[in-house]
């Protein structure tokens, strides 16, 4: 976007104005202006965006100091990061006031000259790196105006409408059975610290990058739906460790507390009557449930003289037993939702490359 401002510079200098951006050739160097909130922008191309940074002849340090060196204030330079070099350009960013287009014209007629003490030779066309001998026509890639030769323009165009065609590689299904190995490989060493007393939530950052790990290994198909498959992975490992190490610590239990003579059940009556004070609100159950357990374990003999069902749940209902039951949730909710929190750090890198990698890149040929 540009106003009223950067126009009138443009109509001043030669430059031609269109996508948001006034550009040309000033002091022999291929330049792009425009405006942003709060903020003018100039460009300043230096070579073209893919060549690599340890590929140029002056480092970028020596370009940012010939540039910086001078009143920030002077010139209406942005107090934060003013000039930055990468990426085959320079961004030099002025604070908007009025009158800030004559700060930048300013700025434009005393720094840019001082790139031609360093021989630094940006007459090169930004996609094939060959001299533009020829005028040089202008293609806007995403944010960044570049010079090119008229076939070259045009090329990036075909070549960016092909790559937003091409399907991308990899199965989804191989994918998702990747990512559930790594949440069951994840979901391991967090029932193992469970059954020790140890807490596991942090083990989440383990099963969140095992996911995301093993889906790549595994061939996964990339895009927005490996974001879905590895969280949804990581949620079932979380869920995994949790239930799998609080059985596996009640069954510890139940070995250290003397077994059959002592509770009366085998191990996994035992655990499934801990597993119920989780499940059931109603109490009655639950002590219905564990008299069923005792009893199918008595030979008939004994059986004969116990109490009847009613009566022993009667016996051992207790008032406090909604609120031990909340207890218990709220312990178990709140390890599982630290589990996830963590996982979700362990998939960090993949959201990040995928909020990166979704936007595709634009190319338009401008006038």
């Amino acid at each position: 976007m540009i106003g009223y401002a950067i126009r009138k510079y443009a109509e001043r200098h030669g430059m031609t104005c269109d996508g948001g951006y006034a550009y040309g050739k000033i002091y022999n160097r291929h330049v792009a202006l425009e405006d942003r909130y709060g903020a003018k922008i100039l460009q300043i191309y230096l070579h073209p965006p893919t060549l690599r940074p340890d590929a140029c002849d002056i480092p970028a340090e020596q370009i940012q100091h010939a540039l910086l060196d001078c009143s920030a204030r002077d010139y209406r330079l942005s107090r934060q990061r003013p000039v930055r070099v990468g990426g085959g350009r320079v961004i030099i960013t002025f604070s908007d006031n009025p009158g800030t287009i004559a700060r930048v014209e300013r700025y434009i007629d005393e720094m840019l000259p001082r790139l031609d003490a360093l021989e630094l030779n940006t007459d090169v066309c930004a996609y094939c790196g060959e001299p533009l001998t020829e005028e040089a026509h202008y293609a806007l890639l995403d944010d960044f105006v570049l010079p090119v030769h008229g076939g070259c323009a045009r090329e990036m165009v075909e070549h960016a409408a092909k790559m937003k065609g091409h399907p991308k590689s990899g199965s989804a299904v191989k994918g998702a059975f990747g990512a559930l190995t790594g949440a069951i490989l994840g979901a391991i060493p967090w029932m193992a610290l469970h059954v020790l007393g140890y807490v596991t939530s942090a083990c989440g950052l383990l099963i969140g990058f095992l996911s995301n790990w093993m889906y790549s290994k595994f061939g996964g198909k990339r895009g927005a739906l490996r974001a879905v498959i590895v969280a949804l992975a990581m949620v079932f490992g979380v869920v995994l460790g949790q239930v799998g190490g609080t059985t596996a610590r009640f069954a510890r239990n139940y070995d250290t507390t003397g077994g059959l003579d002592h509770s009366g059940m085998t191990c996994v009556q035992y655990v499934q009557c801990r597993w119920d004070r989780y499940i059931f609100a109603d109490q009655s159950r639950v002590l219905g449930n564990v008299y069923d357990r005792l009893v199918s374990n008595l030979p008939d003999a004994e059986s004969e003289d116990l109490i009847d069902r009613e009566e022993y749940i009667s016996m051992f209902s207790s008032d406090s037993y909604a609120a031990d039951r909340a207890e218990l949730l709220r312990e178990f909710a709140a390890e599982m939702g630290m589990g996830i929190f963590f996982g979700l750090l362990g998939c960090a890198g993949l959201f990040a490359q995928l909020f990166h990698g979704k936007r595709m890149r634009t190319v338009r040929i401008l006038k």
